[in-house]
């Protein structure tokens, strides 16, 4: 089924759209970027529109480490190597935050079969990301009560049976 797409139900499906969106040209400059991607990364589309997206959100490993283009999901997608590429990273906000987000990149090919654009969707994940690293944080803790609890009732055992056995013996 194809849908006869006008410009203002297209606009209306980008506004609404529950994930970043933004489409990037072969030399990653941005040229377009949905609201909930501005919400996303505190840039706004004045911020943004015609600059590299290296040079905004300078992407990061949680290591501290840069995205360097070897790596770079956009840059990936644009030589070929992969039609789809999905990343986690830190980036940049708009107000100097950090902000771990999920980005998914595709392929926008043209006429010829090369790339021409690529669209990114963007995803905060930073609470996924808090609530995972507290689980790590518990994790071991959960483990050593359980260990203890464990050892206790070993102990536990073999001092009951001395002490039965000291009873008998007084009587």
């Amino acid at each position: 089924m194809t849908i006869g797409w006008d410009s203002r139900l297209l606009q209306a499906v980008l506004d609404n759209a529950g994930v970043g969106l933004m489409v990037q040209d072969r030399q990653r400059r941005i040229l377009a970027l949905n609201p909930a991607f501005e919400e996303i990364t505190g840039w706004s589309w004045k911020e943004v529109a015609g600059r590299e997206c290296v040079e905004v959100f300078g992407c990061h490993t949680s290591s501290g480490k840069c995205i360097i283009n070897k790596f770079c999901p956009g840059v990936r997608v644009i030589e070929g190597e992969a039609p789809k590429v999905s990343r986690e990273l830190i980036i940049n906000k708009g107000n100097g935050e950090k902000r771990w987000v999920e980005v998914t990149v595709s392929a926008i090919k043209g006429d010829e079969g090369r790339v021409e654009y690529i669209v990114s969707i963007l995803r905060d994940i930073s609470e996924k990301k808090k609530y995972s690293e507290e689980l790590l944080r518990v994790k071991p803790l959960a483990t050593l009560g359980q260990l203890a609890s464990e050892l206790a009732h070993e102990i536990k055992n073999p001092l009951n049976s001395i002490q039965i056995q000291m009873l008998l013996l007084e009587r």
